[in-house]
Parts: structure tokens; C-alpha cells; sequence
């Protein structure tokens, strides 16, 4: 089925195997990012950063399932004090997706919540850990059928 007017981009994937050093890596110049994934663009959506990334885990169902593709976008470190909802966060050595449901990064917290309930939460705070990126999970790309 072809898809008239629709345009398409590569995106930088970071798959589940290239997570640790792409937490590692807090410069984009020092990410060298081998594999990419073909997404349609939607309007509305900054494609310039963006990333799509591979979900581990069920720590975040329903809403996402292991092995989905997700595209999401960069967010400015100026507007991190004022993101909520699901979210890519790259902090010492680890990159999780999770739920920001109350954003308290101006008091110098941030709550990181799984939407399965087994999941539990991190707390992230200006003394324990530096956030290095976060992304707005935009859209699936990808969803696995169980």
C-alpha cells in the first residue's frame, strides 16, 4: 500500500544494546549511533534531535510493552522543570522511560513512576543523580502483537 504525500525520515534508534553508552554520552557530537529507523512524519514534531528508542520491560504497561519502538523528542534542559508525562530520562549510567506525574525539579526532585503498579518509582535529585537528557515520548513506531 502506497501512501501518497507522505514524507519520511530516518531517525537515530537506540536499541536496547547501545543503551549504557548512549547514557554514558552526554554530548550528541559523541554519539555514534549505527542503527536508524524510517518513521513518517507527523506534523507538529521536531524531527531535528529526535531519537526512537526500544522499550525493555513491563515496568510500563499498558501504556508501552517490551520490545515497542518509541520516537520521541528532545526536550531543552530549560523546560525539563516543566515536563510531564511519559518521558525518556538519561541520568548516570542508566536510561529509563518512565512517568513524570508531578514535576518537582524546581525544588530539586524529580519522581520517576512506572505505569505498571509492580513497577515502583526512582527519585532522582540534584544530589544523587545529573539528568543528562530527557525526550517527550511522542508516538509508537512500533508495537509487538502478544
Amino acid at each position: 500500500m502506497k501512501i501518497e504525500n507522505t514524507e519520511w525520515i530516518e531517525v537515530p534508534f537506540v536499541p536496547l544494546h547501545a543503551r549504557a553508552t548512549f547514557a554514558e554520552t552526554f554530548l550528541d557530537t559523541n554519539v555514534r549511533e549505527i542503527e536508524t529507523v524510517r518513521v513518517q512524519k507527523r506534523p507538529g514534531i521536531n524531527y531535528e534531535k529526535a531519537k526512537a528508542f526500544e522499550v525493555d520491560g513491563d515496568s510500563m504497561e499498558p501504556t508501552l510493552v517490551s520490545g515497542e519502538q518509541i520516537l520521541c523528542e528532545i526536550i531543552d534542559p530549560n523546560n525539563w522543570k516543566f515536563t510531564t508525562g511519559v518521558v525518556v530520562v538519561a541520568f548516570g549510567n542508566m536510561v529509563v522511560i518512565k512517568r513524570i506525574k508531578d514535576n518537582e525539579l524546581t525544588n530539586g526532585k524529580l519522581v520517576l513512576w512506572s505505569d505498571n503498579e509492580l513497577g515502583g518509582k526512582i527519585t532522582l535529585s540534584s544530589e544523587t543523580e545529573e539528568i543528562r537528557r530527557m525526550y517527550k515520548v511522542k508516538y509508537s513506531i512500533y508495537k509487538p502483537i502478544r
